[in-house]
């Protein structure tokens, strides 16, 4: 059979009442639709996993910025503390 005549026929089985088949997002990296029969019952899909990402320039420098200000922060009161000693 082509292509169309699967799609076709899987058109059918999930325009019945109730439907045997399901069409699946597709996942990240799938060219092809992907379609799971619901003969058991409904499909528990796995949540898709997100694509790991390094962290962009951008954000990685936000947080070296939000640490060196904090890190300020603390010298700061350091130093408050100490000379409020030699008073």
């Amino acid at each position: 059979p082509s292509v169309d005549e699967l799609r076709g026929n899987l058109d059918l089985l999930i325009g019945r009442k109730p439907p045997l088949v399901q069409q699946i997002d597709r996942g990240p990296g799938q060219r092809e639709d992907r379609y799971a029969h619901l003969l058991c019952g409904p499909v528990q899909m796995p949540l898709a996993a997100a694509p790991l990402q390094s962290p962009s320039p951008a954000t990685d420098l936000e947080a070296r910025v939000q640490a060196l200000e904090e890190e300020v922060e603390r010298l700061r009161a350091r130093i408050d503390a100490l000379a409020g000693e030699g008073r």
